[in-house]
Protein backbone atom coordinates (compact mmCIF):
# COMPACT_ATOMS: atom_id res chain seq x y z
CA UNK A 1 0.00 0.00 0.00
CA UNK A 2 2.84 2.16 0.61
CA UNK A 3 3.99 2.08 -2.98
CA UNK A 4 0.74 2.72 -4.30
CA UNK A 5 0.52 5.86 -1.79
CA UNK A 6 3.44 7.32 -3.30
CA UNK A 7 2.44 7.29 -6.52
CA UNK A 8 -0.90 9.14 -6.22
CA UNK A 9 0.58 11.71 -3.16
CA UNK A 10 3.18 14.36 -4.45
CA UNK A 11 5.95 13.56 -1.73
CA UNK A 12 5.01 17.50 -0.10
CA UNK A 13 1.22 16.57 -0.15
CA UNK A 14 -0.51 18.43 2.52
CA UNK A 15 -3.30 15.81 3.99
CA UNK A 16 -6.39 16.82 5.91
CA UNK A 17 -7.90 13.80 7.96
CA UNK A 18 -10.34 14.49 10.57
CA UNK A 19 -9.10 13.37 14.42
CA UNK A 20 -6.96 11.67 15.68
CA UNK A 21 -4.82 12.05 12.70
CA UNK A 22 -5.18 15.82 11.82
CA UNK A 23 -3.32 17.20 8.97
CA UNK A 24 -0.45 14.73 7.72
CA UNK A 25 2.66 15.65 5.27
CA UNK A 26 2.92 13.49 2.44
CA UNK A 27 2.32 9.75 1.82
CA UNK A 28 4.98 8.77 3.96
CA UNK A 29 3.29 10.06 6.83
CA UNK A 30 -0.31 8.99 5.80
CA UNK A 31 1.05 5.39 5.98
CA UNK A 32 2.94 5.47 8.93
CA UNK A 33 0.46 7.32 11.16
CA UNK A 34 -2.55 6.66 9.72
CA UNK A 35 -3.07 3.38 7.07
CA UNK A 36 -0.34 1.14 9.27
CA UNK A 37 -2.02 1.34 12.57
CA UNK A 38 -4.70 0.22 10.87
CA UNK A 39 -3.64 -2.50 8.99
CA UNK A 40 -2.47 -4.16 11.94
CA UNK A 41 -5.46 -4.04 13.99
CA UNK A 42 -7.49 -4.62 10.92
CA UNK A 43 -5.81 -6.97 8.31
CA UNK A 44 -8.74 -7.62 5.95
CA UNK A 45 -9.51 -4.07 6.56
CA UNK A 46 -11.69 -2.77 3.06
CA UNK A 47 -12.21 1.03 2.56
CA UNK A 48 -16.24 1.42 1.13
CA UNK A 49 -16.63 5.09 -0.50
CA UNK A 50 -19.74 6.32 -0.95
CA UNK A 51 -19.09 10.17 -2.13
CA UNK A 52 -16.01 11.32 -3.99
CA UNK A 53 -15.39 14.69 -5.53
CA UNK A 54 -12.17 16.63 -6.93
CA UNK A 55 -11.66 20.32 -7.98
CA UNK A 56 -9.13 23.54 -7.94
CA UNK A 57 -10.00 26.00 -4.83
CA UNK A 58 -8.45 28.83 -2.89
CA UNK A 59 -4.88 28.14 -5.56
CA UNK A 60 -5.16 24.23 -4.91
CA UNK A 61 -6.40 20.84 -6.01
CA UNK A 62 -8.67 19.19 -3.57
CA UNK A 63 -9.93 15.64 -3.34
CA UNK A 64 -12.51 14.83 -0.78
CA UNK A 65 -13.29 11.78 -0.27
CA UNK A 66 -16.26 10.20 2.53
CA UNK A 67 -16.77 6.42 3.66
CA UNK A 68 -16.01 4.01 6.38
CA UNK A 69 -13.67 0.81 6.85
CA UNK A 70 -14.53 -3.01 7.33
CA UNK A 71 -13.50 -5.64 8.12
CA UNK A 72 -12.65 -7.82 11.13
CA UNK A 73 -11.05 -6.32 14.18
CA UNK A 74 -7.88 -8.83 15.36
CA UNK A 75 -5.22 -6.81 17.13
CA UNK A 76 -5.54 -3.31 19.58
Amino acid sequence: MQKQLNEFFATDADIHLAFPYEDLNGADELFQKAYQPLITAIPDMERRDFIMMAGHSNGGNWVGCAGHYVGTFEKP
